[in-house]
């Protein structure tokens, strides 16, 4: 799980104070689980935007008010890479951020999912991890457990860790970065459009998809071009079902009950 060379802003703490806690806006939190419930087959990924504060005791906690939806260029089960020209469109995504919210607002971490398996990182993720503090020793790293069945509660389960390395012994290996989700009233508009975005973003995936598979066929073989099409349309009905439709009923669910708060004031 390799996400190639960060665009990282100057830090605006002290590499030596520890890192305390993430503090993740639930906004922010329903545009993560909601990428990470798009696939159970492959691993998806993001950028965390945000800032680092200050705490009392020489502390920091890494505070995340927006994410940058990225495009997977790799659809390996355990692979997540990301191009760099996709990385520098997260910077502006920040610089955008930073404009509308009016506070500094740069890349401070990264996440991604882990269908089927433990919310743990890999040795692999740790090692990313790892190079990614060498470059920011404050840099958080999100994972993402999906579609895990909890035998107690019969019932799927989602979970998220914080997570960085440390060196021992030669070798990386991970500590537990306490998370917390700061409960938001509503969806800031910027959240509203990442969600938008990622619709988006996961058609396009779909329509590359189907443009290879057409290009690497003879247009006389009509039984390959046939098989393509239907798996794209299978593709875009799945993405309906399982990504759009849900959306949409969520989000009209936060429509309701802000009109009921309304209501009560």
């Amino acid at each position: 799980e390799y996400m190639g060379t960060a665009l990282l802003m100057a830090l605006t703490v002290s590499p030596s104070a520890p890192l305390a806690e993430v503090l993740i806006e639930s906004d922010v939190f329903f545009v993560l689980v909601a990428h990470a419930l798009t696939t159970e087959r492959e691993e998806i990924m993001g950028l965390l935007l945000g800032d680092v504060l200050h705490l009392p005791g020489n502390l920091v906690r890494s505070h995340v008010w927006g994410l940058s939806v990225l495009k997977r260029t790799d659809k390996r089960r355990d692979r997540v890479e990301i191009s760099p020209d996709i990385l520098s469109k997260s910077q502006e995504d920040a610089e955008a951020m930073s404009a509308e919210t009016g506070r500094p607002t740069r890349v401070i971490g990264w996440y991604h999912s882990h269908p089927h398996i433990t919310v743990y990182p890999s040795h692999v993720d740790v090692g990313t991890q790892g190079s990614y503090q060498l470059l920011d020793p404050h840099f958080i790293g999100l994972i993402c457990s999906v579609f895990n069945n909890d035998p107690v509660r019969q019932r799927g389960s989602v979970k998220l860790i914080g997570f960085q390395s440390v060196q021992a012994a030669g070798s990386w290996r991970h500590v537990i970065v306490p998370s917390r989700i700061s409960p938001s009233a509503s969806l800031a508009r910027l959240t509203v459009a990442k969600l938008l975005r990622l619709q988006l973003s996961l058609l396009l995936e779909e329509r590359e998809a189907y443009s290879a598979a057409t290009a690497a066929t003879s247009e006389t073989n009509a039984l390959a071009q046939i098989h393509a099409g239907s798996v794209y349309q299978r593709s875009l009905s799945r993405l309906l079902d399982k990504v759009v439709l849900p959306t949409l009923v969520c989000l009209h669910d936060r429509v309701d009950a802000q009109k009921r708060r309304i209501e009560l004031l």
